[in-house]
């Protein structure tokens, strides 16, 4: 099973483009409601079916604390890497996990990765 992935609007456009490259299916919120607030990127992105990606923490709360409904966030926190280094850690965490980022709370780090499931 193929993953999809939602990337919020503040999301690194060079992750995106590295996550395109090796033929992750991967859309960009601004692209389709450009300027939506956190609530309504998550929502589209569960009525797409696709796993939410981040750099920030604000999905994360939203999924857990408030419960909205998701198939996942995965939070990126790879800043302290430079562009290349970020982009190669990324791609290889995901093919990694694969289908360990559904309907769970993902955080990927230079070091580790970390998942916790989402109980609904």
């Amino acid at each position: 099973m193929t993953i999809s992935f939602l990337a919020d609007e503040c999301f690194s456009g060079s992750l995106v483009r590295a996550m395109r490259a090796a033929k992750l299916d991967v859309e960009r919120s601004a692209d389709i409601l450009p300027a939506a607030p956190d609530e309504q990127a998550l929502a589209l992105s569960f009525a797409q079916g696709r796993v939410l990606l981040s750099e920030d923490d604000d999905f994360g709360d939203l999924a857990v604390r408030l419960g909205l409904p998701t198939h996942g966030v995965v939070r990126v926190a790879l800043k302290s890497l430079n562009k290349p280094d970020r982009a190669l850690r990324l791609v290889r965490a995901l093919s990694t996990l694969g289908n360990k980022v559904q309907n769970a709370l993902v955080t990927i780090e230079p070091s580790r990765s970390r998942v916790r499931p989402l109980i609904r």
